[in-house]
């Protein structure tokens, strides 16, 4: 969904929830509106661990800058 705002002090510009097959979230990503290279503390995120601890954010690869955290069970 489009989205105008901002998160720690950096605009968004979308935001995408990922649902599992009974309805439940499964992820969140808020997707900035800038290039990763400006997002200051945020790149210190480790980038798509091999196993992501449930609501731990992490970076996801690519551009734009992408913040995901995945659904606790």
């Amino acid at each position: 969904m489009q989205l105008e705002g901002s998160f720690l002090g950096l605009p968004l510009s979308l935001l995408r929830v990922s649902f599992g097959p009974d309805g439940a979230v499964l992820a969140q990503e808020l997707v900035f509106a800038l290039p990763r290279a400006r997002l200051g503390r945020a790149r210190d995120l480790p980038e798509r661990p091999d196993k992501a601890t449930p609501g731990s954010p992490f970076l996801a690869p690519g551009e734009p800058g992408t913040l995901v955290c995945r659904a606790r069970p």
